[in-house]
């Protein structure tokens, strides 16, 4: 014998399958995100974590972020929910702005610790909070971002560059921004070649030292990475991107003296 259940009763119980499917999903998840938070202090085995738990996602078509995304989509439209969220997202914008700036006055911070090579900033800093927020601000709104960093005297004969650390959406840019002739362009090209590096219109060489972190990408590995570098009870995180970055810079200078 048939039974037919009344409607509102099959809409509980394809409610209550459909949430057990999830929660199925996200327990199955959940261990590799354990497994993640273990491997919070090394970058290394973190990603490898990532890529293995992605893979295992795209061979089982296992897909619930993208469903978990549907149902907090739903959750939004409650009640006072996206007003809610909106206060959040403004929250977080506040959050990145103070983690950023405590990353950039440590860095500030390491290049004093050499006075003969970086006493005197040619430009007035630009890390202050107000700075930062603009940046994150335009990043959200454009494509483009307005930059932001330190900048520092070049040799005299480069008097129209700048060594500067800087953050992107690429990550930390540690280099040597130029504007002026091109031969002296050219010139700088020419005594860095040996070193690994890039170049673009505005930056005859720079290097990457860092890819995430700087905090103007809206992805969730970028913050992660950023609040690491923060995180006050960890500095030597920060301490360590400091001390490259002023490698880097002494490292340039050295080659166009």
């Amino acid at each position: 014998m048939t039974t037919t259940l009344p409607k509102g009763a099959q809409a509980i119980l394809t409610r209550r399958n459909t949430l057990g499917s999830l929660m199925g999903k996200l327990n199955f998840s959940s261990g590799w995100g354990r497994c993640q938070k273990r491997a919070y202090d090394e970058p290394e085995l973190r990603e490898s974590v990532a890529q293995y738990l992605h893979l295992i996602r795209k061979m089982t078509g296992n897909d619930w972020r993208r469903e978990y995304m549907e149902d907090l989509k739903e959750l939004l439209l409650q009640g006072k929910n996206l007003i809610i969220a909106y206060e959040l997202e403004r929250a977080m914008i506040g959050v990145r702005v103070s983690a950023m700036h405590r990353v950039w006055k440590e860095i500030e911070r390491e290049l004093m610790e050499n006075p003969n090579l970086f006493g005197n900033s040619q430009e007035p800093s630009c890390i202050s909070e107000s700075r930062i927020r603009s940046s994150i601000e335009e990043t959200r709104i454009s494509k483009g971002a307005r930059w932001f960093g330190l900048y520092y005297s070049c040799p005299s004969k480069f008097e129209n560059a700048l060594l500067g650390v800087e953050a992107s959406k690429n990550g930390f840019i540690v280099g040597v921004r130029y504007w002026g002739q091109e031969s002296q362009y050219k010139e700088i090209q020419k005594k860095l070649e040996d070193m690994d590096g890039q170049s673009n219109d505005k930056w005859p060489w720079f290097h990457v030292v860092r890819p995430s972190g700087a905090g103007l990408k809206s992805d969730r590995e970028d913050l992660v990475e950023l609040l690491r570098l923060s995180d006050t009870a960890k500095p030597k995180h920060r301490e360590d991107l400091a001390k490259c970055i002023r490698q880097n810079l002494e490292k340039i200078l050295e080659r166009l003296r």
